[in-house]
């Protein structure tokens, strides 16, 4: 069985650029760019390591919608590559504790994109 196989969502392509903070501090320190996302989660580029089962919290901007969305979520894999020579992370990053009108956005959202 491929990953695909095992994935709980179905997954659409989102070109936006996510803020990233530890969820212990919650000030932000980095952003970075989401690759797709899910009802369950996000897959994002990141410029620094962050380790599997890290919860970080997330700020994006849906489009269509003026409001930012603020949410947590847990680090649940991880890949590093290499970009120029500078180190870079393709990264899985699972929805935690989504209260009912975040998961409504980005359920609506998904259902809402043209792929």
């Amino acid at each position: 069985m491929n990953g695909s196989d095992r994935r709980r969502y179905s997954r659409v392509p989102l070109d936006v650029t996510v803020e990233l903070a530890a969820a212990t501090s919650g000030v932000a320190n980095s952003h970075s760019q989401v690759q797709n996302v899910s009802s369950g989660g996000v897959r994002v580029i990141l410029d620094e390591r962050h380790s599997v089962g890290t919860t970080l919290e997330l700020r994006l901007q849906l489009p269509d919608s003026p409001r930012t969305l603020a949410v947590h979520g847990r680090v649940a894999w991880l890949d590093e590559y290499n970009i120029g020579g500078d180190a870079a992370y393709d990264a899985g990053i699972e929805f935690v504790d989504l209260d009912n009108d975040a998961k409504a956005r980005v359920e609506q959202m998904v259902l809402n994109s043209p792929s």
